[in-house]
């Protein structure tokens, strides 16, 4: 592609980086007399647990629906199915909808052109893009020989040549892709493993917009690729991939309480429905969908066993397209129009993220898309010392009085102790050890109410967000583990929803009078709210991409460009103990499609400076791709592109921009050029 000026791309790739962050801290068991239990604590209510419905539950979303990616057909028959087990328990449901910019695949394919198999057709399913570029082709596709080169290693190829072939390879190849790109391959597919590993998985993707497709094939069909590629067949690969603004919604399913006095405290119980892979077509999230099993189940359980606190059952979508419903589900609750309905009466939220693949528990209360190392609230101290101290032991006896043992430990949400010299002997790494979204992200920055619960001591990154995560590798094991995790949320639920009102250290509403939260400019560096400093993660960016015309001496909107937003330089995420370097799998970053007149809105960025990190500074490229896979617009650099308006910019307040006169960003006719290293 060509045109008057080059677009740079360079492609990084970057050793993993060894850091640590997250506030949790271990609180050891404490022994109880025999036979003290709580009044609800006992054998009959963890004996009450029904583990056909959960398995089944398992089961039919990860069996009926092969991908939940927001925008697949899967997804929003999960939507509906949810919403009507909500309505068929007796809740209260209501469906918040909120626009997300995605990429939507409309499907792939090989051709076989020439030889004895001329005319059979493989269905593909092309990966997650590279940064703002979908994998897509041109619509009459690409052309080229069918080269198989194993294991990525260029042994495998002596005698072949590259330039003008569509690679064929094993997933679990790392980057090695990369080097058939440089050697002038036009696409590659990989072969689904029985197996892969998290590097293999955050290596498919580069995070410069690399117009080179990639794609998978399933492993039924994997026989017939290495049979063509061994013959030496021509084929025709044909991708469209596009990114598009979907609706998506998070489900709301409310439960009165039954004693009237407790209705300004809700209880929040959530966990996510939708899932994510690197292959987003193929993203059946078995394992992934426990805690939505559990929080059906829960649902069921307390409506009928009707608690004293109402509750707000929420099941959340976009967790990992940048925590964009928990986000949404904020932004309404606390600066929208859901404030005086619902979120002045929100006590304190509790989210679900667990696996089969372990039982010990966890209380997280800091996660690693805003990676926030000192959130730490008052109200975290205050659910350890008013809720878990009071409910563990209870729950202990009676595994004692059914197991003869205790199955599980759970670590609750607290403060690193840093006992100097990078010693943090109840840090996090000890018992989550691999980075993580969580659905109370977002919630807890902008109130410090919430804690999410998650599967301790488990690598989940090498199943979550591949196409692996199947329902066939569940094992008995696997179901023993979620019941054990069952009964101790069923029984810390139990606890908590029954109890008389909460002398909770802070509220929503006194926030909201003292000024804790609030948009027009940055929440204060300490409040009763938060043990540290208060970061602020409400800030909404209303921007518009625009080009400069010379003639006319103006600025012109740009409609349909791919805006991306990421946090600004990205070494400020390491100094500040997340490993944003090594991990692709969570980045803080953005993308937004523009409307017909070139303005896009993204909400929960971070608010700045809070501190010394700058955490509240981004940059924004926005770029224009044709339907042929051709870059035409991308940013300007020039006086009148970033010279006036420049790609940095920095939230000051909680919103920058508005519909009058929005952040501006500046682009301009571009060809593109990629340099490999």
């Amino acid at each position: 592609m060509h045109g008057k000026k080059g677009l740079l791309i360079l492609v990084l790739l970057l050793a993993p980086l060894i850091s640590g962050f997250c506030s949790v801290s271990l609180i050891k068991a404490v022994s109880t007399p025999a036979g003290v239990v709580g009044e609800d604590i006992n054998e009959k209510l963890l004996r009450s647990i029904n583990m056909t419905n959960i398995k089944e539950t398992i089961r039919y979303f990860s069996t009926t629906y092969s991908s939940r990616f927001i925008g697949t057909e899967g997804y929003y028959k999960a939507t509906e199915y949810i919403a009507k087990k909500f309505e068929e328990y007796g809740l209260n449901v209501t469906l918040m909808d909120y626009n997300v910019t995605v990429p939507v695949s409309y499907g792939a394919n090989l051709t076989v052109i020439s030889g004895p198999n001329k005319g059979l057709v493989i269905p593909l399913y092309p990966l997650m893009p590279n940064n703002v570029h979908p994998c897509m082709t041109p619509p009459g596709g690409i052309m080229g020989p069918l080269v198989y080169a194993g294991d990525g290693s260029l042994d495998n190829v002596k005698g072949k040549d590259i330039k003008g072939s569509i690679i064929l390879m094993k997933f679990n190849s790392r980057d090695l892709w990369l080097t058939y790109a440089s050697l002038g391959a036009k696409a590659v597919i990989f072969l689904e493993p029985d197996y892969t590993m998290p590097d293999h998985v955050a290596t498919k993707r580069v995070n410069v917009p690399l117009n080179f497709p990639r794609l998978m094939v399933k492993k039924e069909d994997s026989p017939k690729l290495l049979e063509l590629a061994r013959k030496g067949a021509r084929i025709r690969l044909v991708s469209d991939m596009r990114f598009e603004i979907v609706k998506a919604y998070n489900i709301l399913g409310f439960l009165p309480g039954t004693d009237p006095d407790l209705s300004d405290q809700i209880v929040i119980i959530s966990a996510s429905y939708d899932t994510y892979s690197i292959v987003p077509d193929l993203a059946p999230g078995a394992d992934y969908s426990v805690s939505l099993a559990v929080l059906l189940e829960l649902a069921k359980y307390f409506t009928q066993n009707k608690p004293k606190h109402p509750v707000l059952f929420v099941a959340f979508s976009g967790l990992t397209v940048s925590e964009s419903g928990p986000i949404e589900f904020t932004e309404e609750l606390i600066f929208g129009d859901k404030w005086e309905t619902l979120g002045k009466n929100i006590a304190f939220m509790i989210d679900l993220q667990l696996s089969s693949r372990g039982r010990d528990l966890a209380f997280v209360q800091a996660g690693f898309f805003y990676y926030f190392v000192d959130i730490t609230s008052t109200f975290h101290r205050w659910f350890n010392e008013k809720v878990l101290s009071e409910i563990n032991p209870k729950i202990q006896q009676v595994w004692t009085d059914i197991y003869g043992k205790v199955p599980l430990e759970v670590t609750p949400a607290g403060i690193i102790e840093y006992l100097g010299g990078g010693m943090y002997p109840d840090a996090c790494w000890a018992h989550v050890p691999e980075p993580y979204f969580i659905n109370s992200e977002s919630w807890i920055g902008a109130t410090g109410l919430g804690v999410t619960l998650k599967t301790a001591d488990v690598i989940t990154s090498d199943l979550w967000g591949t196409p692996l995560d199947t329902f066939d590798r569940m094992t008995e094991s696997s179901f023993n583990n979620i019941r054990y995790q069952y009964e101790y949320v069923l029984a810390l639920l139990s606890f908590v929803l029954n109890q008389d009102k909460y002398d909770l250290p802070c509220t929503l509403p006194e926030a909201k009078s003292n000024k804790w939260l609030r948009r027009d400019e940055s929440p204060p560096g300490t409040s009763k709210m938060f043990v540290r400093e208060s970061k602020g993660v409400s800030s909404i960016l209303i921007g518009q991409v625009v080009k400069y015309n010379y003639q006319k001496a103006k600025y012109e909107p740009v409609p349909n460009a791919i805006v991306y937003v990421e946090h600004y330089p990205r070494y400020l995420e390491f100094g500040a103990y997340a490993p944003q370097l090594f991990n692709f799998r969570i980045q803080h970053e953005f993308i937004a499609l523009t409307d017909e007149n070139g303005t896009f809105t993204l909400k929960g960025l971070m608010i700045g400076p809070v501190d010394g990190y700058g955490r509240g500074k981004y940059r924004a490229t926005a770029y224009v791709i044709e339907k042929n896979g051709s870059i035409t617009y991308a940013p300007d650099l020039g006086f009148y592109g970033a010279g006036s308006y420049p790609l940095v910019f920095e939230v000051m307040r909680g919103q920058l921009g508005t519909y009058e006169t929005p952040r501006r960003f500046v682009v301009a006719k571009f060809g593109s050029l990629a340099l490999f290293n």
